[in-house]
């Protein structure tokens, strides 16, 4: 058996365990342990989950399989959805199809008028999107703020659908009143995991 299939064998009998009790549990290191578990979140096989603070420090990343090993059909379902809501339809329908899709998505977003500073959108959007699990920030940087997403709620079917990432430039557009410019698909962040970026052009 190889280490990810043990890693992904214990995850499956505990749920949210870090890399630390992973690493415990099949005698790794735990930066072995990391390694594997970074590549199998890129390959949306896993996703990390907060947990809760146990006192000082910052709150421990745990990690569960994606609903596609955890035995439902829902990436499959969804992927059936998006095909035939876009298949078959020129560039011009398909992005249409998307702004409506973001819009959808962004649901409760207040207008862009009622919120005349940017920081002030720039901080709504993060707590929508935070809700929808993306787990977002911004940057402030010379050349204009970087929205920054360290989780894509789409990993186990963006492989297939790539443009579930034109959804979300969309998605942080209608939240801004300003246009968007990906500058990363999950791509390692310093700490080796997976990230997207956003510029506000």
């Amino acid at each position: 058996m190889t280490s990810r299939q043990r890693i992904l064998d214990f995850l499956r009998a505990h749920p949210g365990a870090t890399s630390v009790e992973i690493s415990r549990a099949l005698s790794r290191t735990p930066a072995d342990a990391r390694h594997h578990l970074i590549g199998m979140e890129r390959e949306g096989l896993v996703h990390a989950v907060r947990r809760p603070s146990q006192g000082r420090g910052r709150p421990e990343k745990g990690y569960s399989l994606t609903a596609t090993l955890e035995g439902n059909s829902l990436a499959a379902f969804s992927e059936m959805l998006l095909d035939a809501h876009l298949g078959a339809k020129s560039e011009s329908e398909k992005e249409a199809r998307l702004r409506d899709l973001a819009e959808r998505l962004g649901g409760d977003f207040p207008p862009v008028s009622q919120i005349a500073a940017l920081p002030r959108r720039l901080a709504a959007i993060v707590e929508r999107m935070s809700a929808l699990h993306y787990e977002p920030r911004w940057e402030a940087r010379v050349a204009g703020p970087e929205i920054v997403l360290g989780h894509c709620p789409f990993g186990a079917i963006i492989a297939r659908h790539p443009e579930l990432c034109r959804m979300d430039a969309h998605l942080l557009e209608q939240g801004l009143g300003a246009p968007v410019q990906q500058l990363a698909k999950l791509e390692p962040n310093k700490r080796g995991l997976p990230i997207c970026v956003f510029a506000v052009t």
